[in-house]
């Protein structure tokens, strides 16, 4: 395919709104859909790719497989591998082994439903992630797995014109879908790939109904009409709204419209600024999320007017240095061929380097004794909470639940995660061979009466 300007553009309009939002959210209170952004138009390349392919009768699955993975395994590898020498040096033996697990998990592009398990997205504790944003690259990862070898079944049995129709279907009903299950259950439809998936589709149909004979005027006009529905859903939405949802519909729609455009001489993206930062702009998303954690770790004041510069940096030094490097394919499927083939080694590398540092607790042994000290502690109070603890997906039965001596309770403690970890403090007080307590605790609920937690539609804090 042709470099398409227009696209990378677009990149920098996703990437732009992302970062300001993560660093401060008042900047651009619904720059989270610049993700959704980044699927459409994975959704228009990748859907080019296949149908190319297809209609050649040379697309190959394999090939298709090893050319994601050197485009996206180098550079997220290398952030990885980084994130865990820092972490050897400066995170305790707990957040160490936290650390090891979302390496593992993002190298093994399934971060997204272990984020999902452990908390929302807009929770405080995701400031604590160093990996969340990888979320969406698992996303990506999953669609690339199971789009084209849906398409190249689905060719065995019918023509390539019924597999557009069937698409648009698809699409239609995997919106309709994506808007329910939002309203159900708002943390999986966040980070899970089957409500995601009619966006990237939405991007292929930009690909395989483009716009025949349009003036260029009325290009224009389309292009201007993309971008201003982008640019509304980054102003007029924010985390408060449920999504993907609906709403969705709208950056998602702008986003189709730059891209049935096809504006090459376009003012807005075709320029010196927009070009430079669509062409960084996987290595600057890769890089802006830790950089923002970090500001959280070191408590910085005003870190965004620091962070945005590194992160952008550091973004050009990875595209110049580690996307730069142009990755052989493989030459045949033999077992040599295979061997030699590189991001399979990075992540090889990499996810053992975490693994290790899961199973091995951190490796405490990197701290001195007081920090140790400390960290037993609160695993010891943590052992007794184990139980009691509901996350939000969890199904909750109403019983109480008791810490301690049964038939000497002396506390009732409930509330959320915050509560959960005073509680780790309160426990370490009472001797509870004589003393009891009694738990209620349930991520996401404040003990606040008669609330009820937007983001969590499916319970009610006050039960």
């Amino acid at each position: 395919m042709k470099f398409r300007t227009d696209i990378n553009g677009l990149r920098a309009i996703a990437v732009i709104a992302v970062v300001l939002f993560h660093f401060n959210p008042a900047w651009v209170p619904g720059g989270f859909a610049g993700v959704d952004v980044f699927f459409v138009i994975s959704g228009f390349l990748m859907t080019g790719i296949i149908f190319r392919g297809l209609e050649n009768h040379n697309f190959s699955i394999i090939n298709f497989y090893i050319a994601r993975a050197n485009r996206i395994i180098p550079a997220l590898s290398v952030v990885c591998l980084v994130l865990l020498a820092f972490g050897w040096f400066y995170l305790a033996p707990l957040d160490y082994r936290v650390l090891g697990k979302h390496v593992a998990s993002s190298l093994g592009f399934i971060s997204n439903v272990v984020y999902w398990r452990e908390s929302g997205y807009f929770d405080s504790a995701s400031h604590s992630k160093w990996l969340l944003h990888t979320w969406s690259l698992s996303v990506e990862w999953q669609f690339y797995i199971i789009y084209p070898v849906l398409l190249v079944l689905l060719k065995k049995c019918l023509s390539l014109t019924k597999i557009k129709r069937l698409l648009v279907v698809s699409t239609v009903f995997g919106f309709i879908f994506s808007a329910y299950v939002t309203y159900r259950w708002p943390d999986p439809a966040y980070f899970l790939f089957p409500t995601r998936a009619w966006e990237m589709m939405m991007g292929g149909l930009a690909f395989i109904y483009p716009l025949q004979n349009v003036k260029k005027t009325h290009k224009k006009y389309l292009e201007w009409a993309g971008i201003m529905l982008i640019l509304s859903s980054y102003w007029f939405i924010s985390k408060d709204n449920l999504w993907p949802g609906y709403l969705a519909l709208i950056p998602v729609m702008g986003a189709y419209l730059v891209i049935i455009a096809h504006r090459s001489d376009s003012e807005i993206t075709n320029n010196i600024i927009m070009q430079k930062v669509g062409s960084w702009s996987y290595s600057i998303y890769l890089w802006h999320w830790p950089i923002v954690v970090l500001g959280y770790y070191l408590e910085v004041p005003h870190w965004e007017w620091i962070g945005i510069p590194v992160s952008v940096i550091l973004g050009f030094c990875s595209y110049k240095f580690i996307e730069g490097i142009k990755l052989p394919t493989l030459s045949s499927m033999s077992v040599k061929s295979i061997a030699s083939f590189k991001p399979l080694w990075m992540v090889a590398v990499v996810g053992l380097m975490s693994t290790f540092v899961y199973a091995k607790h951190g490796i405490p042994t990197r701290v001195s004794a007081d920090v140790l000290k400390t960290e037993n502690l609160s695993k010891g109070a943590k052992k007794e909470l184990e139980g009691c603890f509901y996350f939000p997906n969890d199904d909750y039965d109403g019983k109480p639940c008791i810490i301690g001596n049964k038939a000497n309770i002396s506390a009732v403690i409930i509330g959320d995660s915050h509560a959960l970890s005073l509680s780790e403090s309160l426990l370490d007080q009472f001797d509870l061979k004589k003393e009891g307590v009694v738990g209620y605790y349930r991520a996401s609920c404040p003990f606040i009466l008669n609330v009820k937690n937007k983001s969590h539609h499916n319970f009610n804090c006050t039960k």
